[in-house]
């Protein structure tokens, strides 16, 4: 994803062996196993502080993208933890 895009349905890989991009129980909604891919390494040793910010906010926008394939619609998350 770059900069410009929007979060779509798409917008993150297919979950790998028996993990599931995420699991609804009731009222809550556990998300798991999203980062970057094939990236490897720790902020400051192996990576700078700027691929550090990058691979980050990618996580972050594949974890919203599986909230709303998952959900439809975002207005129905209420806070994240």
């Amino acid at each position: 994803m770059n900069e410009n895009q929007t979060v779509s349905d798409g917008a993150f890989p297919d979950a790998v062996g028996t993990y599931a991009n995420c699991l609804r129980t009731g009222n809550l909604l556990f998300l798991s196993g999203k980062g970057p891919i094939g990236t490897r390494g720790v902020v400051g040793w192996d990576l700078t502080r700027e691929q550090g910010y990058k691979f980050a906010r990618e996580t972050g926008l594949m974890l919203i993208a599986v909230m709303k394939k998952e959900l439809g619609d975002l207005g129905r998350v209420r806070r994240i933890v």
